[in-house]
């Protein structure tokens, strides 16, 4: 596991210094680089809620959906790769080396079914047997507490902007 500081991508600019700590808040565990074995299924997204208090009593209400997506295996150097327990050979082959590259190939057609049919869109953060992905969370704070509700809108919102998505989908950003 790698880990890196959580940010704010998109705040409006009237907000206080105390929500703009949240985004360490939302990410309890850290904002991590995260690997594991194409024989294991990707993490769940999941969700929590929260209530934040400032030094004056005012409640914040929030909403945190984290989630994993496929992490760009041209940003992995060698010591990633170690920690993560990916193989470096496989990215940066060296010249003399006959790196284990073409037993991914080996894999007989019901095997690569198996593993595409798990990894779905992570396959493409494929490493040998392992699969990288990284932890993002979006979040919805509010002065109002409507936790149900703002569950079910970031559930469809994801459901809508992942690559996995059945119909369409959009990309977050926009």
């Amino acid at each position: 596991m790698f880990y890196m500081d959580p940010g704010l991508i998109l705040s409006p600019r009237s907000l206080d210094q105390d929500v703009c700590q949240v985004a360490n808040f939302c990410l309890p565990w850290g904002a991590s680089i995260e690997s594991w074995s194409v024989d294991q299924d990707h993490p769940q997204p999941n969700h929590f809620t929260f209530v934040l208090t400032n030094e004056v009593y005012q409640r914040l209400y929030g909403v945190a959906f984290t989630f994993h997506e496929p992490y760009d295996i041209n940003k992995l150097d060698m010591d990633k790769c170690y920690r993560l327990g990916a193989d470096p050979e496989l990215l940066f082959p060296s010249s003399g080396s006959t790196a284990v590259v073409h037993t991914v190939d080996e894999l007989d057609p019901e095997e690569k079914a198996k593993i595409t049919a798990r990894q779905k869109h992570f396959l493409r953060s494929r490493v040998g047997d392992r699969v990288i992905g990284v932890t993002k969370t979006i979040c919805i704070l509010s002065r109002w507490s409507f936790p149900v509700a703002f569950t079910n809108f970031l559930a469809f919102f994801y459901s809508r902007c992942f690559p996995g998505a059945k119909n369409d989908p959009v990309p977050l950003e926009r």
